[in-house]
């Protein structure tokens, strides 16, 4: 994984990028032909000619008159929204991934966790090649009842993201809601002129979250009422 991720800054350089997901987070499902069996693809590919590998995919192109009638059709704009996650992210730079590897395996080692551990009741079971369904035990997360793995987060993993690359910030959409440089992770030297917007547009606070911009003007008290700090 070192040498993967060390390769990204060049093959970016070469025009190498793109974003995909092999399912969907939508309440509405995939929409036909644009899925196929994700394990043909994994196994199949593997040793095969550029050639031979490009008759696995299809590309569709699809014109939208405007932005509204593409939201409209685009999947997962129903999906279900609010819910908890311990995660922490970052955005790494040229330096990061290419300056010293030493470094970056040392961070992998962090990242991945304990790869020394099997943790079979959490990895994929070799039936679901075949499998019509999945049930999955519900589990609770919410924060009061998982603390232990938000504090190992932020105090085992992010600091490693943060000492990789010190000069960039974070996704804030997909990142720890409760880190404490949120300020400089989420808006970095657009925060003081972010805040002028704010006082401007929203001098009463009516929008509020506790990562958005103005969010430093209220507290949270242990009852969970919101009310303006002195």
């Amino acid at each position: 994984m070192t040498v993967v991720y060390s390769s990204f800054p060049i093959l970016s350089k070469k025009g190498f990028a793109g974003y995909g997901y092999w399912v969907a987070n939508s309440a509405n499902g995939l929409h036909e032909n644009k899925f196929t069996n994700v394990w043909y693809q994994a196994f199949t590919i593997t040793g095969k000619r550029a050639e031979q590998s490009q008759k696995l995919f299809q590309f569709s192109r699809i014109n939208y008159v405007d932005y509204g009638k593409y939201f409209a059709n685009k999947t997962g704009t129903n999906a279900g929204v609010g819910g908890i996650s311990a995660l922490s992210s970052r955005f790494l730079d040229t330096h990061a991934l290419s300056g010293n590897k030493k470094r970056l395996r040392a961070a992998i080692d962090v990242m991945g966790g304990e790869p020394g551990n099997p943790v079979y009741h959490t990895l994929v079971h070799h039936g679901l090649e075949t499998t019509h369904g999945l049930q999955r035990d519900v589990v609770d997360f919410s924060y009061i009842n998982n603390v232990e793995p938000f504090a190992y987060i932020r105090s085992k993993v992010e600091p490693v993201y943060r000492d990789l690359a010190p000069s960039v910030g974070t996704y804030m959409k997909e990142a720890d809601w409760g880190s404490v440089h949120w300020k400089e992770d989420f808006y970095g030297v657009h925060f003081d002129r972010l805040g002028v917007v704010k006082q401007k547009y929203d001098p009463d606070g009516v929008f509020y979250c506790i990562t958005c911009v103005g969010s430093e003007n209220w507290v949270v008290k242990d009852d969970g009422t919101l009310c303006q700090s002195t």
